[in-house]
Protein backbone atom coordinates (compact mmCIF):
# COMPACT_ATOMS: atom_id res chain seq x y z
CA UNK A 1 0.00 0.00 0.00
CA UNK A 2 1.34 3.44 -0.83
CA UNK A 3 1.00 6.65 1.13
CA UNK A 4 0.78 10.19 -0.11
CA UNK A 5 2.55 12.49 2.28
CA UNK A 6 2.27 16.23 2.39
CA UNK A 7 4.60 18.33 4.53
CA UNK A 8 3.74 22.01 4.92
CA UNK A 9 6.38 24.43 6.22
CA UNK A 10 5.81 28.11 7.00
CA UNK A 11 8.22 30.45 5.23
CA UNK A 12 7.37 33.78 6.85
CA UNK A 13 9.26 33.90 10.13
CA UNK A 14 11.23 31.42 12.18
CA UNK A 15 10.51 30.33 15.76
CA UNK A 16 12.33 33.45 17.01
CA UNK A 17 10.15 35.79 14.95
CA UNK A 18 12.94 36.56 12.47
CA UNK A 19 12.09 36.88 8.78
CA UNK A 20 13.24 34.00 6.59
CA UNK A 21 13.04 36.02 3.37
CA UNK A 22 16.73 36.90 3.01
CA UNK A 23 17.86 33.25 3.15
CA UNK A 24 14.77 31.55 1.75
CA UNK A 25 16.30 30.32 -1.54
CA UNK A 26 19.11 28.54 0.33
CA UNK A 27 16.74 27.06 2.92
CA UNK A 28 14.38 25.74 0.24
CA UNK A 29 17.25 24.25 -1.75
CA UNK A 30 18.61 22.48 1.34
CA UNK A 31 15.13 21.20 2.24
CA UNK A 32 14.36 19.90 -1.25
CA UNK A 33 17.73 18.19 -1.69
CA UNK A 34 17.22 16.43 1.66
CA UNK A 35 13.66 15.46 0.69
CA UNK A 36 14.79 14.00 -2.64
CA UNK A 37 17.52 11.99 -0.89
CA UNK A 38 15.14 10.61 1.76
CA UNK A 39 12.01 10.04 -0.35
CA UNK A 40 13.44 9.65 -3.84
CA UNK A 41 11.37 12.50 -5.27
CA UNK A 42 8.77 15.15 -4.51
CA UNK A 43 6.49 17.83 -5.87
CA UNK A 44 6.99 21.24 -4.24
CA UNK A 45 4.31 23.92 -4.34
CA UNK A 46 4.38 27.46 -3.03
CA UNK A 47 1.21 28.35 -1.12
CA UNK A 48 -0.17 30.82 1.38
CA UNK A 49 -1.68 29.98 4.74
CA UNK A 50 -2.75 31.55 7.99
CA UNK A 51 -3.03 30.86 11.70
CA UNK A 52 -3.99 32.68 14.89
CA UNK A 53 -1.16 33.71 17.21
CA UNK A 54 -1.44 33.62 21.05
CA UNK A 55 -2.66 37.27 21.07
CA UNK A 56 -5.52 36.42 18.69
CA UNK A 57 -3.97 38.01 15.59
CA UNK A 58 -4.25 36.42 12.17
CA UNK A 59 -0.78 35.63 10.87
CA UNK A 60 -0.57 34.96 7.14
CA UNK A 61 2.57 33.66 5.51
CA UNK A 62 3.90 31.88 2.48
CA UNK A 63 4.32 28.14 2.82
CA UNK A 64 6.26 25.41 1.09
CA UNK A 65 4.13 22.31 0.47
CA UNK A 66 6.08 19.15 -0.33
CA UNK A 67 4.18 16.12 -1.61
CA UNK A 68 5.48 12.63 -2.31
CA UNK A 69 4.27 9.07 -2.71
CA UNK A 70 6.04 6.57 -0.47
CA UNK A 71 5.64 2.93 0.56
CA UNK A 72 3.78 2.40 3.82
CA UNK A 73 6.99 1.33 5.57
CA UNK A 74 8.51 4.78 4.90
CA UNK A 75 6.05 6.73 7.07
CA UNK A 76 8.43 6.81 10.07
CA UNK A 77 11.17 8.20 7.80
CA UNK A 78 8.71 10.90 6.71
CA UNK A 79 8.17 11.97 10.32
CA UNK A 80 11.93 12.15 10.87
CA UNK A 81 12.27 14.13 7.63
CA UNK A 82 9.56 16.56 8.79
CA UNK A 83 11.51 17.23 11.99
CA UNK A 84 14.68 17.86 10.02
CA UNK A 85 12.85 20.23 7.66
CA UNK A 86 11.45 22.07 10.66
CA UNK A 87 15.00 22.47 11.96
CA UNK A 88 16.21 23.80 8.60
CA UNK A 89 13.54 26.52 8.69
CA UNK A 90 13.82 26.93 12.51
CA UNK A 91 10.08 26.31 12.96
CA UNK A 92 8.11 25.31 16.04
CA UNK A 93 5.97 22.93 13.98
CA UNK A 94 5.45 21.60 10.48
CA UNK A 95 2.28 19.90 9.31
CA UNK A 96 2.39 16.34 7.99
CA UNK A 97 -0.59 14.70 6.31
CA UNK A 98 -0.43 10.98 5.48
CA UNK A 99 -3.10 9.48 3.22
CA UNK A 100 -3.49 6.00 1.78
CA UNK A 101 -3.56 6.15 -2.01
CA UNK A 102 -3.38 3.94 -5.04
CA UNK A 103 -0.78 5.16 -7.49
CA UNK A 104 1.13 4.02 -10.50
CA UNK A 105 3.46 5.51 -13.05
CA UNK A 106 2.11 5.30 -16.59
CA UNK A 107 4.81 4.65 -19.15
CA UNK A 108 4.63 6.93 -22.14
CA UNK A 109 5.51 5.19 -25.38
CA UNK A 110 6.45 7.58 -28.17
CA UNK A 111 4.21 7.54 -31.24
CA UNK A 112 1.58 5.41 -29.52
CA UNK A 113 -1.99 5.91 -30.61
CA UNK A 114 -4.71 6.63 -28.08
CA UNK A 115 -7.86 4.74 -28.92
Amino acid sequence: MTKQITITIGQGVDRDGKSLSYRLPDLKREALVLTAKVLGGYTATESRGGWIDPRGNLIEENSLVITSIVPEESVNAVKTLAKLLGEIFNQEQVMVVVSTVESEFIEIIPDSKVA
